[in-house]
């Protein structure tokens, strides 16, 4: 308990200032993911149980509601969040236009056994905002599905009509 106890005395001792914060309930987490951002874009992560860290375009400001999460910041040279022990299921990732050109976000997954990386490029433009699922057992990014549905009109058959009539289609 000696080192714990003396860490601000110590801190004093080196710095001559007082500690603002001594973190003292160590927990360290059995596997951590990592969401990097090369913009032009900001970075948004919402956790499967709906809790966010990143850079809300919506309010402009920072969020954070993931408990021991860390975000960069959006001014930051190097955009980055890092969640300790990941919840199982789809984390959903928003990237946030800054400007216009090809952006790549990559996730890694750091556990005791091993480490793995995935990359996602796109492009973008000032104020659009992509969507993207992240599931961390697959470690695949992909889109969130934004193909619009198509129709095939069996009846009637392609060819005029008068504006005024009224027709049955078959879909």
């Amino acid at each position: 308990n000696l080192p714990e106890s003396t860490s601000p005395s110590v801190y004093l001792a080196l710095t001559g200032q007082v500690p603002l914060t001594v973190v003292d309930d160590w927990n360290i987490p059995s596997a951590v993911l990592i969401f990097r951002m090369f913009s032009p874009a900001d970075l948004l992560v919402e956790s499967p149980d709906g809790k966010k860290i990143g850079f809300d375009k919506q309010t402009n400001s920072e969020i954070n509601t993931i408990g021991g999460a860390f975000y960069s910041g959006n001014a930051a040279s190097a955009e980055y969040i890092v969640i300790p022990n990941p919840l199982a299921g789809t984390y959903k990732i928003l990237s946030q236009g800054t400007g216009e050109g090809e952006y790549t976000i990559a996730v890694s997954k750091v556990t005791d056994a091993d480490a793995i990386d995935v990359q996602f490029t796109a492009h973008t433009y000032s104020g659009l905002t992509s969507a993207l699922n992240f599931e961390p057992d697959e470690m695949e990014v992909v889109p969130e599905d934004v193909t619009p549905p198509t129709l095939d009109i069996a009846e009637p058959l392609a060819q005029d009509y008068e504006r005024s009539a009224q027709l049955t289609v078959d879909v």
